[in-house]
């Protein structure tokens, strides 16, 4: 859904007034979800069991965010119509860690796991630093592509009056 999203959206204008009150009103509401998303985790946190958390979950949750994650992501996005920062972009913030609870959960009610509870302590520790490493960057990577999305639009811009 994410991709067919992303490409469709290579389609339509960004900056178009017509999207602005439903984007406006979507992003409330997404914020809103996740205030009460973080909430749960919190509660979810306060309960854990924290001799689960070693050094080695830490470098493993370390080690999927910075590596495998970003790496899958420029993978998957390698034949798309973007451009290296675009593509980078998502790759590192790629998509909301919440999802991973779901398919944990899943996993967990299909079958058979010898320490369960080791598992959804290194999901939810890459949950919480992906929420603290990905939300103080996810601000500056959106702006830094719009600037340069706006730059690029306005020297088009620029360009076809220059040529009528």
């Amino acid at each position: 859904m994410f991709a067919a999203a992303a490409s469709s959206r290579q389609n339509i204008e960004k900056f178009n007034d017509y999207y602005a009150k439903p984007f406006q009103f979507a992003t409330q509401l997404e914020r809103i979800f996740a205030g009460l998303l973080l909430i749960a985790l919190g509660g979810f946190v306060a309960t854990a069991d924290l001799n689960l958390l070693t050094g080695k979950n830490f470098l493993f949750a370390a080690l999927f965010m910075l590596l495998a994650r970003p790496l899958s992501g420029l993978i998957a996005l390698g034949k798309m119509k973007l451009s290296g920062l675009e593509k980078s972009a998502i790759a590192f913030l790629g998509i909301r860690g919440f999802g991973s609870f779901y398919y944990l959960a899943y996993a967990q009610n299909n079958g058979t796991f010898e320490n369960i509870g080791l598992l959804w302590s290194i999901v939810t520790l890459t949950v919480v630093i992906s929420l603290f490493i990905h939300g103080n960057s996810a601000t500056l990577a959106m702006d830094t592509l719009d600037k340069r999305y706006l730059h690029r639009r306005r020297s088009r811009q620029r360009r076809k009056r220059s040529v009528q």
